[in-house]
This record gives C-alpha cells, sequence and structure tokens, in this order.
C-alpha cells in the first residue's frame, strides 16, 4: 500500500511542473504510468514470495 503515496508525491512534483511547462502536460500520463509499473513490478514478487 506504500506505493500509493510514492504515485502521490510524484503527482504533486508534477503538478508544480506543469504549471511552469504546459508542453510537459502530454509527458506526465506516460511517465506516471511507466514510474507506476515500474513499482508495481518490484512489489509483485514480494506479494507472490508470501
Amino acid at each position: 500500500m506504500h506505493y500509493f503515496s510514492a504515485g502521490g508525491g510524484f503527482q504533486g512534483l508534477s503538478t508544480k511542473t506543469r504549471s511552469r511547462n504546459s508542453s510537459f502536460l502530454y509527458l506526465d500520463p506516460l511517465v506516471f504510468l511507466g514510474f507506476l509499473l515500474a513499482l508495481i513490478q518490484m512489489v509483485e514478487p514480494k506479494k507472490n514470495g508470501k
């Protein structure tokens, strides 16, 4: 469940960047998705280990 708080912090950071650079808005969903996928792949093996 801890990876949700990490995602929230990442979203907060990208929101600040978004107001400065509007072109980053198009990249943000892809970056956020990649970030989430990487975290899930790190967490999944631990769940399967249980």
